[in-house]
């Protein structure tokens, strides 16, 4: 384990995205039961906060920071965010044990000075045996004061900003924090992180749409700072006002909008569907949902939209929010996720006794689908320095290429440059494939794209 007093050190500059590895096993684990446990656990937080409509996400959370509580074998876990005034903490949601009902919970907190000052700074504090290894700036916090035997505080961001932390806390007992349960919290701290801000989203949204009914009064006000897309529309669904805001997303000018329709903008060119949107609305009063609008120049952007009818004039009032970064975001994490529960899987079956040379080949064709490409290829270089021994490959039954042969003689400096460490990475052949690769099988063979890895 990392000694603790650098994991309480203050990494320089903001708090960046988390980047979380595969968990790797640990000397003596003969079964990875752990790893695999965490990993049906967040598979299913990040599914179910995916798939949760904006305004159930509160819910969602406090519902599983219990199993979160449970799977670490702690007491408590709290998740907080930081005030505008740098001062004040606020508990955003928090689950303690029953077993432990002596310790109160604050809505709002102010800590002692530096501590905020710590946390945005991204410091990780991993405290097992308290007073004994709690950073002096702790020292008389609420962490000590609760009696606390063990805690770990993890801030996590939005962008490059930490705006809060999810803290977990022993009071029984003193508690181990090795470093792959640190990995494991700031994994659940950047999903909740992307959770807070929809919720936010929604709330600022929210908060506009409950103003509508001065909306005559506030015409001008609205379309020169609101920070969102905003439009007015009537029932016919001609677009009457619009905001600077929108016409950045989408490209077009004031009077381009002024002269369309929602549908035309709507990516699907499903005009039926806007009016089924429509119907909705008139019977529900107000709507929450998603579309792809297609900008000026042609490309696509996806969009969150609430909508609500002004009960005074009539007018159909809406938000746009652009949130392809989010989804792309979201893919992403999802993306990840699939990859450490496959390769989680690609090391149990490796440590399980088996004809190893078998079971590397067949896994070369499982990551041949997950990266959706068409070969895999792992080359051992031989003691010449000019030969390479093709020891597993696997090629997709559509590629019309021939297999490599056992043995290949290499390019002049190939060999050379990959003991250094060097990795090709070609997404245009031949335009950016190096020099010393050119005329070689790459090219002999037609390859599009190519990356290659040393060992």
């Amino acid at each position: 384990m990392a000694d603790k007093n650098d994991n309480n050190k203050i990494p320089s500059g903001r708090f960046p995205n988390t980047v979380i590895e595969p968990f790797p096993l640990q000397d003596g684990d003969t079964v990875p039961s752990d790893i695999l446990r965490f990993e049906r656990l967040i598979s299913g937080f990040s599914s179910v906060l995916i798939d949760a409509p904006a305004e159930a996400l509160e819910d969602e959370l406090n519902s599983w920071l219990k199993k979160f509580v449970d799977f670490f074998r702690v007491d408590r876990c709290s998740v907080v965010e930081y005030l505008d005034d740098r001062k004040t903490i606020h508990m955003l949601m928090n689950y303690i044990v029953p077993e432990v009902d002596s310790v109160p919970v604050l809505s709002d907190y102010q800590p002692p000075d530096g501590v905020i000052e710590v946390l945005e700074k991204g410091a990780i504090i991993r405290a097992e045996k308290i007073p004994d290894d709690l950073p002096q700036t702790f020292l008389g916090s609420i962490i000590e004061k609760d009696k606390t035997k063990s805690a770990i505080i993890v801030p996590f961001s939005i962008g490059n900003k930490v705006i809060g932390c999810i803290s977990f806390s022993s009071y029984r007992e003193e508690h181990k924090w090795p470093d792959d349960a640190v990995r494991r919290i700031k994994l659940i701290g950047e999903i909740i992180a992307n959770a807070i801000l929809r919720i936010r989203t929604l709330k600022a949204l929210l908060e506009e749409m409950d103003r509508r009914k001065k909306i005559e009064e506030r015409y001008t006000s609205i379309i020169e700072t609101a920070n969102v897309g905003f439009w007015i529309a009537d029932w016919n669904q001609n677009i009457l006002v619009v905001n600077d805001e929108y016409c950045r997303m989408s490209g077009y000018s004031r009077e381009e909008l002024l002269a369309k329709k929602v549908w035309d903008l709507d990516a699907s060119g499903d005009r039926r569907k806007v009016e089924r949107d429509l119907d909705a609305l008139i019977n529900n009063g107000s709507t929450h949902l998603v579309a792809i609008h297609r900008r000026k120049d042609d490309s696509l952007f996806d969009i969150e939209v609430s909508s609500k009818i002004d009960e005074k004039d009539g007018y159909i009032c809406s938000f746009i929010r652009d949130i392809t970064d989010l989804n792309r975001s979201r893919k992403e994490l999802e993306e990840r996720l699939k990859f450490e529960e496959l390769v989680s899987e690609f090391s149990t079956t490796l440590i399980i006794p088996g004809d190893i040379q078998i079971e590397l080949t067949n896994w070369l064709k499982r990551f041949v689908e997950f990266l959706r490409v068409d070969r895999a290829v792992v080359v051992e270089y031989l003691d010449d320095k000019k030969s390479g021994r093709v020891m597993m490959q696997y090629t997709v039954p559509d590629a019309v290429v021939p297999p490599l042969r056992d043995i290949r003689i290499t390019p002049e400096g190939e060999i050379k440059g990959f003991q250094k460490g060097t990795i090709i990475r070609a997404e245009k052949i031949p335009d950016d494939l190096p020099e010393s690769f050119r005329g070689g099988i790459i090219e002999k063979d037609k390859t599009k794209s190519t990356i290659i890895i040393p060992l």
